[in-house]
């Protein structure tokens, strides 16, 4: 199946899932009809023989790798040390800071590696031990650039985040940092769910206000938010709803939606 895909490919260009229909099976039922070939697709893109060149909502069309990497690149294969010091300094331009659980996250085999090239970077001088007042571990930070954070002013602003923003996608940390725990509830059973299907973190500056449940209707283009849930401490559901219509149209223009609409009351 990897070598008809990769020929059709190489002959014909850039394809999706969908293109590979036929070779599945010969009584088509449902979308599952395209796993073997989705299989073969993902093999080939997780062996860098192919990259996403477009994507159409969650349809992604592939494409051999060097049609779509510019030559420029360098793609030679790096050794282990190289790889994990490139997931160090990733994680800690990503996150500001970081420790050596969350850089070896789902990477359980090359933790070993991570702590060794950590404590060369400690020794060289690229990275810093760092304490936060009132959290036990230490972090590890960029030793040039933690400052350069520390002194920037936090933007009084409003912001609707994905559940997989570098500022809340380690959830362990958001809780220790900020004292806000977090779920994206879409995987929680509905029964058990205490903010809503699809909730996302609201954050004001350093501070997060709540969440919202919300969900874009693009075929009325309406932005229905079902419920709004201000964190403790942070006013009252009205307040942070009045405070968030600036961000909240920004938030559906970007979904495709030119109305924000709630279903829920609040009072005056």
């Amino acid at each position: 199946m990897k070598k008809t895909v990769l020929n059709r490919i190489q002959e014909e260009g850039p394809l999706t899932s969908r293109d590979f229909l036929n070779l599945s099976s010969s009584r088509p039922t449902g979308w599952w009809d395209w796993k073997p070939a989705k299989k073969a697709l993902e093999h080939l893109f997780m062996e860098g023989r192919l990259m996403v060149s477009s994507r159409k909502g969650f349809d992604k069309a592939y494409d051999l790798t060097e049609r779509v990497l510019p030559s420029s690149v360098d793609s030679s294969f790096p050794s282990p040390a190289e790889h994990a010091k490139h997931l160090i300094m990733r994680a800690a331009k990503a996150h500001g800071l970081v420790r050596i659980n969350e850089i070896a996250y789902q990477r359980s085999s090359m933790k070993k590696l991570i702590e060794i090239e950590c404590q060369k970077l400690l020794d060289d001088g690229e990275l810093e031990v760092l304490k936060v007042e009132g959290v036990t571990l230490p972090y590890l930070a960029l030793a040039k650039e933690w400052r350069k954070y520390i002194q920037q002013p936090i933007e009084n602003e409003f912001h609707i985040l994905s559940p997989f923003d570098n500022q809340v996608i380690q959830r362990k940390r958001l809780k220790e940092l900020f004292g806000f725990e977090y779920t994206i509830e879409c995987y929680v059973p509905e029964n058990k769910r205490q903010f809503g299907y699809f909730c996302l973190p609201i954050l004001k500056g350093g501070t997060f206000l709540g969440r919202i449940d919300a969900k874009a209707d693009r075929k009325e283009k309406l932005l229905l938010v079902h419920n709004l849930h201000p964190e403790k401490g942070q006013g009252s559901k009205s307040a942070v709803w009045s405070g968030s219509q600036e961000i909240l149209h920004e938030f559906a223009k970007f979904n495709g939606c030119t109305r924000v609409e709630k279903s829920f009351k609040t009072k005056l």
